[in-house]
């Protein structure tokens, strides 16, 4: 499936996801610091890591260029035939 979300001929999804996860990673990083040394700042950047993460995972997820629920008279997306609706509610 090609991503209909571009930028100059690229898609943007695969751009934007990278980000989040190192910056999820990094997080990782500093709490095993903060565990090791005890110094508050490690936890302090862990959590804003954690933070910025969350905030780029939703804008890298707005990008996805994926429907879901698919668009009136569409005959629906991937995901609509490999999660049923139901089973999010």
């Amino acid at each position: 499936m090609e991503s209909r979300a571009k930028l100059l001929g690229h898609p943007i999804h695969p751009m934007l996801i990278v980000l989040p996860l190192g910056l999820f990673i990094a997080a990782v990083v500093f709490d095993a610091l903060y565990m090791w040394r005890g110094s508050p700042t490690f936890a302090t950047v862990a959590y804003w890591n954690i933070a910025a993460g969350i905030v780029g995972g939703l804008l890298a997820a707005v990008f996805t260029g994926s429907r879901f629920p698919p668009a009136h008279g569409r005959s629906g997306s991937d995901c609509s035939t490999v999660v049923p609706t139901s089973s999010l509610f």
